[in-house]
């Protein structure tokens, strides 16, 4: 038995972020007289990921950066508890963003040469689809940009929202949309300001073109605010979307983030990893008609605590203080109506001063199977899940590989009660939910070197591991 499906890394310069979908838990037999209904294994998946975050934008000088992306499908045990593996013999592969794919590789961890600089996809087929997660580590430490980033690459999707940036002095945004497919794609963006919403013409009508990213800056399009709450929504075909949020605070670096979109409109939304930093606050944009009363709180491994009441008023965004915790916590967002979240950490300064930041968005429940992949462009940095059980007592299994050999680890969660699980040498995590409902983050936080703080959060995306449920009839 194969302990780990496969794994490919590339070396590339530049990026970040991950994802897959829904997973479906095989359904029990119906009653007497009911037709069974059976889950069908997935045994196609495709994720993309950014490629070089502070490149590709038209008239403005690139910044170089370096990184490592990663995909990597879940183990052969743990696809057994959620769906009966597919016998296909499949592959992984890690194929540049318009260029050609790599040749399949036949060992656990491979090495890229070259640049992904305009981004990539990581796709598997056969037995290598079911579980597939993916992502891209960027680390620089120079005088343009210092910090790194670890965040998932993902499906693509015609309707996303994104939170992140602000308003500091040497704060600036860019928007990347990359199109997988082999058809251009129209994306229009649009904004939820501080005081009204946003159609701003720069971003109407954009093309991407087949198999290509585009790069904007991003304050360009809807100006500069203390945050950035932008919908990305595609005609032609579905696309990824990342907003890159880059630092520099006069001469001095003060991180680097590349974040995915968040999750999309609702009443409860869950922030997870949530670390002591020189400052944190939650980002609220409210997209529907009518004014939003949101409660944040504070969610911890002893106790829950309220830690901000805010009105959002309809069509806007705020951007909300709160007190920086200690240890790791998860925000929980309620709202009388449907917002979208996410919060931002400022990291503490290093002895030398340097800094970094991270913004951790909104996760989806655990359905069945989510995870994350840990690139490793540094080795040795700090990693930790944190899950979070915010409506009722929650079990889950937390499944990471390295070399091959998997550890799982069962956690019970009480309501309204955190926890984080700390991972020591990890190529790849997933969480399987047991019972209740679970979210789950990855943090990074730890130094690349002297005056090099690491600081980002990684959202813990759905692993696909069946793609539809389909009726089993019995034969007359």
């Amino acid at each position: 038995m194969k302990p780990l499906r496969l794994v490919l890394v590339a070396v590339l310069a530049g990026g970040t972020v991950a994802g897959a979908q829904a997973a479906t838990r095989p359904e029990p037999t119906g009653p007497s007289g009911a037709a069974p209904r059976a889950s069908v294994p997935a045994t196609q998946a495709e994720l993309v990921c950014p490629g070089s975050p502070l490149a590709g934008v038209d008239g403005v000088e690139d910044v170089r950066t370096s990184g490592v992306v990663a995909g990597q499908s879940a183990t052969d045990d743990l696809v057994r508890r959620l769906v009966r593996p597919p016998d296909e013999q499949g592959r992984l592969q890690v194929s540049p963003l318009g260029g050609e794919a790599d040749r399949p590789v036949e060992r656990d961890r491979v090495a890229r040469g070259g640049s992904l600089a305009q981004g990539a996809t990581i796709t598997g087929t056969g037995d290598h689809a079911p579980g597939l997660v993916g992502a891209e580590e960027v680390v620089a430490s120079n005088d343009q940009v210092r910090g790194a980033s670890t965040a998932p690459c993902v499906v693509t999707s015609a309707d996303q929202w994104l939170v992140a940036g602000g308003s500091g002095a040497g704060r600036q945004e860019r928007l990347l949309v990359s199109n997988p497919g082999e058809n251009p794609v129209s994306v229009d963006v649009t904004g939820l300001g501080e005081r009204r919403p946003q159609t701003p013409p720069a971003g109407q009508d954009v093309t991407v073109p087949p198999r290509s990213r585009v790069a904007l800056l991003l304050d360009g399009i809807t100006g500069a605010s203390a945050s950035q709450v932008v919908r990305v929504r595609a005609t032609g075909g579905p696309v990824a979307a990342w907003v890159v949020d880059h630092w520099v605070d006069g001469l001095e670096p003060r991180g680097l983030e590349v974040v995915p979109a968040t999750g999309g409109p609702s009443r409860e939304q869950v922030l997870g990893a949530i670390s002591k930093g020189e400052s944190a606050r939650v980002v609220v944009g409210a997209p529907g008609s009518r004014d939003a009363v949101v409660k944040v709180r504070a969610v911890g491994s002893d106790r829950a605590r309220s830690v901000a009441v805010a009105t959002v008023p309809a069509g806007t965004s705020r951007s909300v203080d709160v007190d920086v915790e200690s240890g790791v916590v998860a925000y929980t967002v309620t709202s009388d109506e449907p917002v979208v979240a996410a919060a931002e950490v400022v990291g503490s300064a290093s002895r030398t001063g340097g800094q970094d930041m991270s913004w951790s968005t909104a996760t989806p429940a655990v359905r069945d199977l989510v995870g994350a992949v840990v690139p490793n462009a540094v080795a040795g940095l700090p990693r930790h899940v944190q899950l979070t059980a915010p409506s009722g007592a929650a079990e889950a299994e937390v499944v990471s590989v390295y070399a091959g050999e998997a550890t799982t680890t069962t956690v019970s969660l009480e309501r309204d009660r955190s926890t984080v699980v700390p991972l020591e040498d990890v190529d790849a995590v997933w969480v399987r939910r047991v019972s209740g409902d679970v979210h789950a983050s990855l943090l990074t936080k730890g130094e690349t070197g002297p005056g090099t703080p690491v600081l980002s959060v990684t959202p813990l995306l759905r692993a696909r591991v069946a793609d539809r449920t389909v009726e089993v009839l019995p034969v007359p």
